[in-house]
């Protein structure tokens, strides 16, 4: 029995009566059996376009392998399914016919770009048996090029961070809407965000390359990473320069996403640099005075070339001295919180002292910047009052001023509390008469001025005086030294006085006598009297005049002894002027217009009337010869005139030694060896002479040099 659909091949022979035959050829006698039963036919098996593939086209033609029949000389069609669901549930389908014998189809409605899709086929006979669905197939719609999604999305790193050499750059990995295309990323830095010519752009593969070990890294798995040491470009970057930078997906078409609208901003640090010397923002300010004893220190947040050196990480270390060297041992460290530019100060610091501080700056690497300037402040938490003024017055004291409103002045005074100028300090003047010492009077100076008027006073009174200093905060200084002056706006000349001795026109005045006089006073406060005595044997005062000065003395009276004594037998003139410490006179006696005269005379003897001289009588002088004086004794009977002068060799009067009326008696004369004027003459053997009525006589006289 034949089988169904079985290739069968026959071959006849024809056999003649002659015994003769001939057959046919067995390869053309090829046929199938067919038992007339239907059989469904075989689904397609091969040739399936598109299967995994891309197509470019909304309407693309699907193509197979033809199916299998069993049934001799049927016919076949085919049916095909399409759907973007694989199990072809979804309601969502396409189901199109081909005709007999046709093994593709183009899609009648359009496909959905960059959509998979998936489709199956099946066959059909001439009796509509259906045979089994072939395997699904699929194919990507993708008639578009498009470029990768994006922006790329970045990891790390972030915005406003650090990058360093040994860094990476990770982001996450991209798609393509179309189906199939590849993916590679570009990325890009540069200065501005721009990105017109980056100063690096380097092209990674959609792996991270070799070397870089996720595993070192908070990245999810799907990250790609690259480290900027393996990016040929990277000595371009410049220390501590700000730079953007972005990652693009390119595909094969060189089509690329998106960049982002805001790239990030990081700074690039070859290497850490320590931050920047602090210079402003100090408090107190240098110089500046606080009223605590533990202030607060402030400065400026420093800064550091290293962008992501933050402030709010730096740790600021503080030096505070009495010496601007900040010598060890002897200077107060502190240091600071992260970020904190501050620092107060817990222990009580010395009062009114000058303190240094200086600050410096230190990374979270520990480098650290170069000390700032060294500021001071002084610190006055205890108001104190001014110094006492204590020098510098003017009227000095004792002192005479000659007006009634007196011009007070001092040196000024300075003030403990620091900040507290000369400018700043006012000053109380209190003076009273220093014979009434309960009426006490005040005036104070102006700001700054050590000086001021007092009221008008009395003539011829003396005052006391005191200053004391009041400064901003109403503290006052101890009261000064008392000073005493005396007022003396009008000058008065000394109290009239008279002389008492030598008397006008006394005679016989002794060479050893003194001048005596009253003394006299002023009532000038103050005034000091001094006395000129004038004296000699010229009228006019211009030859042969002595000046002598003298203090007014205790007492009542003046007395003066020449220390040389007085010539003898010799007529004097003197006059005598007190001067007060102006150079206001007063004469004793109006002796300058009328100076007293007085007569000298030598050492009388008396002798009793027994023993009085019977005759005239010139004695040899003694010593003789003699070198600094002389005695000549001479004897006179009668009253009358006489005269004992001295002459040289050649008769010239040289000195009168004795003249006038004697009455009888011994005398003795004096010679010193000088002539009228009373200058010395030279050595060598005078004449001594005396005349008298009716006698005359001589001696030899020797005078040695």
């Amino acid at each position: 029995m034949l089988k169904d659909c079985g290739f069968y091949r026959f071959q006849v022979t024809v056999f003649d009566n002659w015994g003769g035959s001939i057959s046919s050829n067995w390869g053309n006698s090829l046929f199938q059996f067919d038992d007339n039963i239907n059989q469904p036919p075989l689904s397609p098996s091969s040739g399936f376009e598109p299967d995994s593939a891309v197509v470019n086209t909304f309407y693309p033609e699907l193509k197979w392998m033809p199916g299998y029949d069993p049934d001799v000389l049927d016919r076949m069609r085919y049916q095909v399914i399409l759907s973007r669901d694989r199990t072809f549930k979804s309601r969502m389908y396409i189901i199109q016919e081909t005709a007999y014998d046709k093994t593709e189809t183009k899609t009648s409605s359009p496909l959905l770009e960059n959509r998979q899709y998936f489709w199956k086929v099946r066959s059909l006979d001439l009796e509509d048996a259906k045979s089994e669905w072939s395997k699904v197939n699929t194919f990507w719609v993708n008639s578009i090029n498009e470029a990768p999604d994006g922006p790329v999305e970045l990891i790390s790193p972030k915005s406003f961070t650090e990058l360093r050499p040994e860094d990476s750059f990770w982001w996450f990995q991209t798609t393509d809407p179309d189906p199939g295309d590849s993916i590679a990323y570009i990325l890009e830095l540069n200065k501005e965000n721009s990105f017109v010519l980056p100063i690096i752009s380097y092209r990674v593969d959609s792996h991270t390359p070799e070397g870089v070990w996720k595993e070192n890294y908070p990245v999810p798995p799907n990250a790609i990473g690259v480290p900027l040491s393996v990016i040929p470009d990277s000595d371009l970057l410049e220390d501590n320069a700000l730079y953007y930078w972005r990652v693009l997906a390119i595909d094969c078409g060189r089509l690329k996403s998106p960049p982002p609208y805001n790239p990030p901003r990081i700074a690039f640090n070859r290497e850490n640099n320590p931050p920047l010397s602090i210079r402003e923002g100090f408090s107190p300010k240098n110089g500046e005075v606080v009223e605590t004893s533990r202030p607060e220190i402030h400065w400026e947040e420093a800064k550091d070339p290293d962008f992501f050196d933050f402030h709010y990480n730096l740790v600021y270390q503080i030096e505070l001295s009495q010496n601007a060297q900040f010598i060890p041992g002897a200077t107060k460290v502190y240091k600071t919180e992260p970020g904190q530019n501050f620092i107060k100060i817990k222990e009580l610091l010395e009062d009114n002292k000058r303190w240094f501080y200086r600050v410096r700056a230190f990374d979270e690497h520990g480098e650290f910047s170069e000390w700032s300037l060294v500021n001071s402040f002084i610190t006055n938490a205890v108001k104190e009052p001014p110094l006492q003024v204590k020098e510098g017055f003017l009227p000095k004291d004792s002192m005479i001023v000659d007006t009634k409103k007196p011009l007070i002045s001092w040196l000024p005074t300075s003030d403990p509390d620091p900040g507290q100028s000369e400018r700043d300090i006012y000053y109380i003047v209190r003076y009273f008469r220093s014979d009434n010492t309960k009426k006490v009077r005040q005036v104070k100076s102006k700001l700054g001025v050590t000086s001021l008027h007092l009221p008008l006073l009395k003539e011829d009174k003396y005052y006391v005086y005191q200053v004391a200093a009041v400064d901003p905060d109403g503290k006052k200084s101890d009261w000064s030294q008392q000073v005493v002056f005396g007022v003396n706006s009008i000058d008065k000349p000394p109290e009239p006085f008279l002389i008492l001795s030598p008397y006008f026109n006394e005679d016989s005045v002794s060479t050893e006598a003194s001048f005596m006089w009253q003394n006299t006073y002023d009532k000038d406060p103050g005034s000091e009297i001094t006395y000129y005595l004038h004296f000699g044997t010229d009228s006019l005062f211009l030859t042969n005049t002595k000046v002598v000065v003298l203090s007014s003395p205790e007492g009542d009276s003046v007395v003066y002894t020449p220390l040389q004594k007085f010539s003898y037998f010799t007529r004097y003139f003197w006059k005598l002027v007190a001067v007060d410490n102006t150079g206001t006179e007063r004469w004793a006696s109006n002796t300058d217009q009328r100076p007293f005269v007085f007569k000298t005379i030598g050492l009388r003897k008396h002798y009793a009337e027994t023993s009085l001289p019977t005759r005239f009588y010139l004695h040899q002088n003694y010593p003789n010869p003699f070198n600094a004086e002389t005695r000549i004794r001479y004897e006179v009977a009668k009253y009358g005139p006489i005269e004992v002068t001295i002459y040289n060799i050649l008769g010239k009067k040289i000195k009168v030694l004795a003249s006038g009326n004697h009455s009888p008696g011994i005398y003795d004369t004096f010679w010193n060896g000088s002539d009228l004027k009373e200058m010395p003459v030279p050595g060598g053997m005078y004449i001594c002479q005396m005349t008298a009525r009716g006698f005359s006589s001589h001696r030899k006289v020797v005078l040695l040099r």
